[in-house]
């Protein structure tokens, strides 16, 4: 639920910070700031309490969660806990593209004084660097790890929506982190085991030369390097 209520934050921001979106002279003046760079801690779509929601209740789901119960040889919450690991880092990871240096925090809060001691203890604050060192270690355990499968989960309309889609792999999660804090060699190694253990590919049907000239009048084979 708190990622669904992110969603609208977490899309636009990143694309009207990009090249390839632009509001139009019908968008609300909350859109216009994002894409002006003017936006100011009163704009809708400027809320990092959207991410801290999320990271608390992950962080009290990794706090009480009991990793040990089994049924027969099988760990059963194993799957569920690499997913909270993995959607606390990444709600981190968009907070700190954002904002930089920002509160860090891995125990649940249970009341408003607890928050607020951490936002005032500024020094304590942690950029991407600092996000990657605290969490990458225990993510890296669990590299491997499935996403949770509820099964399809009935949608509007009529549509199943298949529940592992909506789940966020933390052999990804833990590859961006490492991708943006200039941990190259291990995010690329991440990347390419992700791909290989669930046997993912580009697709690889070749397009004949009569084919592309059929579809291209200006295509010529010599021209290739």
């Amino acid at each position: 639920q708190g990622l669904q209520q992110a969603a609208d934050q977490y899309v636009l921001v990143n694309e009207l910070r990009g090249d390839l979106l632009t509001p139009t002279e019908y968008a609300d003046s909350a859109l216009t700031q994002l894409y002006n760079y003017t936006a100011t801690t009163t704009n809708k779509y400027d809320s990092a309490y959207v991410y801290y929601r999320i990271i608390n209740n992950c962080n009290y789901y990794v706090a009480h969660r009991d990793t040990t119960l089994r049924t027969g040889s099988r760990q059963v919450t194993l799957e569920e806990y690499a997913q909270a690991l993995s959607i606390r880092a990444w709600s981190y990871m968009q907070l700190a593209k954002t904002y930089g240096r920002v509160p860090f925090y891995t125990e649940p809060l249970e009341n408003i004084s607890e928050g607020q001691k951490i936002t005032e203890n500024t020094s304590a604050y942690c950029d991407l660097q600092g996000i990657c060192t605290a969490l990458a270690p225990e993510m890296q355990k669990f590299v491997g790890t499935d996403v949770p499968n509820y099964g399809n989960i009935d949608a509007s309309n009529g549509k199943n929506v298949n529940s592992q889609r909506i789940m966020l792999p933390v052999d990804l999660v833990l590859a961006d982190l490492y991708l943006e804090t200039g941990h190259y060699a291990d995010a690329a190694q991440l990347y390419y085991g992700y791909l290989r253990q669930h046997a993912l590919k580009a697709n690889n049907s070749s397009v004949s030369y009569t084919t592309r000239k059929n579809r291209d009048a200006n295509y010529d084979a010599n021209d290739l390097p």
